[in-house]
């Protein structure tokens, strides 16, 4: 789960790994593990067509776990985060 300060805000550092080249999540994840990849976060709109599908139908990942989604919290914007567990994603492929 992600930490609150005393303000209900999170707060977290991301580091981006570009998604312009790929056109598979798994892919994609697999080149990015060697850089630090730990966490996807998909928002609205995003310019990958594979991070859009996030949105409605992550649940066909069961390596994607999810850590935060802000649908659950009622804002605005849909935002959410997953934890990519490698173990469970080595047993996929």
């Amino acid at each position: 789960p992600l930490s609150v300060n005393e303000y209900g805000d999170t707060t977290y550092s991301i580091k981006r790994i570009p998604t312009a080249n790929y056109n598979s999540l798994i892919r994609y994840i697999l080149d990015s593990k060697s850089i630090g990849l730990t966490h996807i976060v998909v928002t609205e709109n995003n310019n990958s067509s594979f991070l859009d599908e996030l949105l409605d139908d992550y649940q066909k990942y069961p390596f994607l776990v999810k850590e935060f989604d802000s649908k659950e919290s009622n804002y605005k914007n849909r935002i959410i985060i997953f934890k990519i567990d490698y173990d469970l994603l080595k047993l996929k492929n």
